[in-house]
């Protein structure tokens, strides 16, 4: 296990999403994405699942689609 939060630990109802970089944003209906990639999908795989961006992974010019609201525990 890496730590990373699973979709059904996700708080609330609505998973929201944006890119600072090309401004791209959104949002989903948790229980939709949970019918589709599963309770069990860590945050980070969700992420690139949905942004399927061209930058994913690149070390110059990485994509920077995050989730709007969710902070790392201290």
């Amino acid at each position: 296990m890496n730590g990373s939060l699973q979709l059904s630990e996700y708080p609330g109802d609505l998973v929201r999403l944006s890119c600072e970089k090309c401004g791209r944003s959104g949002h989903y209906r948790k229980q939709k994405l949970i019918e589709r990639y599963g309770a069990d999908i860590r945050l980070p795989d969700l992420r690139e699942e949905i942004a399927r961006c061209d930058r994913m992974g690149k070390m110059h010019d990485a994509c920077m689609v995050r989730y709007v609201g969710l902070t790392p525990k201290q």
